[in-house]
């Protein structure tokens, strides 16, 4: 099972260096394993492991995620010049002869890496934690989500 999390994880990257959005999607595979595998839930909610001796849950390196974010954006909302500086980790513009950084952040939204931090860091938070998923999973909340995807 591990050898499966490396490939994803490899191609996680070089979707991440290609600008591809299939970042995000492997990604949600896992979590989606994480949700569906009993096996694997049992060794995630051991918690992760640093180190031989410490384990540390998963609550942790998700509330991370979501304050790096945060402040992602509170950096890009005081320093707008630097929004699109992330651009200079992504190999796919040098290897484009006809399309520059600039034109290529004008042309199309393009996977961030702030927003990919909030929407993991999010959904491993809510489904690592019993009671957010417990409240989530209220009658008036499963109501109203019902009533408001309705026709």
């Amino acid at each position: 099972m591990g050898a499966l999390y490396e490939r994803a994880n490899l191609f996680s990257f070089g979707a991440f260096c290609m600008r591809s959005w299939g970042w995000y999607d492997a990604m949600a595979l896992i979590i989606a394993d994480y949700v569906l595998n009993p096996k694997l839930r049992s060794q995630m909610d051991q918690g992760l492991r640093v180190g031989k001796h410490w384990k540390i849950p998963y609550t942790v390196p998700s509330i991370v995620m979501i304050v790096t974010e945060l402040t992602m954006k509170y950096c890009w909302t005081m320093f707008p010049q630097y929004i699109n500086k992330e651009l200079v980790l992504s190999q796919f513009l040098d290897l484009s002869e006809s399309t520059t950084r600039n034109e290529f952040a004008a042309a199309d939204s393009y996977p961030r890496v702030e927003d990919w931090l909030v929407i993991f860091g999010l959904l491993l938070l809510v489904e690592t934690t019993e009671r957010i998923r417990s409240f989530l999973s209220a009658i008036w909340l499963v109501v109203l989500g019902k009533r408001s995807l309705s026709e």
